[in-house]
């Protein structure tokens, strides 16, 4: 049984290219405080730490990070307990999680960042033991890793004023349902990316810029 579930566990985290980790001589101290991080504080503590050395709010970017208390506060607005839950932008997994401690058994994310696929589909294994996680790295308007999924709910801090979202490529996806999103306003694709992936009678919640 440990074999599957360890077997299932790796299906869940995205590939990692074989050439992006690399580790020098000059990161023997770093490996061992991550090492003591893990055997004292156990594996999210080194994952939030990570995340907090890693990943730094970025204008440029426009991904920014959502604390936990700000994801609890966005799953509240979705009433009940969904039983599947997407998240295309879903960075370290801290929408999910918040669904998760809702009662959501089935988690979808995807971010276009690989490291951050991969750190959000642990923190959901290690702090949503009971659910299927799945989670994909690519950009999810113009790749989107599920187009046949249909959510009870989505829960998403998508990206903010990305100018190259993909608006010529996408004139005629069939997800614009609404018209095609401005080149300007790529929230705007968010929403609409959004609503194609629900059920009749779910929810989306989105943080998006005033």
């Amino acid at each position: 049984r440990a074999q599957r579930d360890a077997a299932s566990a790796a299906d869940a985290v995205p590939a990692a290219d074989a050439d992006a980790v690399r580790f020098e001589v000059g990161d023997a101290a770093a490996l061992r405080a991550l090492y003591a991080c893990v055997r004292d504080e156990g594996g999210q503590a080194a994952l939030d730490v990570l995340a907090e050395r890693e990943l730094e709010d970025s204008a440029a970017s426009g991904a920014y990070v959502t604390p936990p208390p700000l994801a609890d506060l966005l799953a509240g607005l979705i009433p009940g307990s969904p039983a599947r839950v997407l998240d295309p932008a879903c960075g370290s997994g801290t929408l999910l999680a918040a669904a998760a401690r809702r009662g959501t058994r089935e988690l979808y994310g995807q971010d276009t960042l690989p490291v951050q696929a991969r750190r959000s589909a642990v923190s959901l294994m290690l702090t949503a033991p009971g659910a299927t996680v799945t989670v994909r790295a690519a950009d999810s308007l113009r790749a989107d890793a599920f187009p046949d999924l249909v959510a009870d709910a989505v829960l998403c801090n998508p990206p903010y004023g990305v100018r190259d979202w993909g608006h010529d490529e996408l004139a005629y996806d069939p997800r614009w349902a609404y018209g095609v999103p401005a080149r300007a306003e790529s929230e705007l694709a968010w929403v609409q990316h959004a609503l194609a992936h629900l059920a009749p009678g779910g929810h989306a919640v989105l943080l998006l810029p005033p």
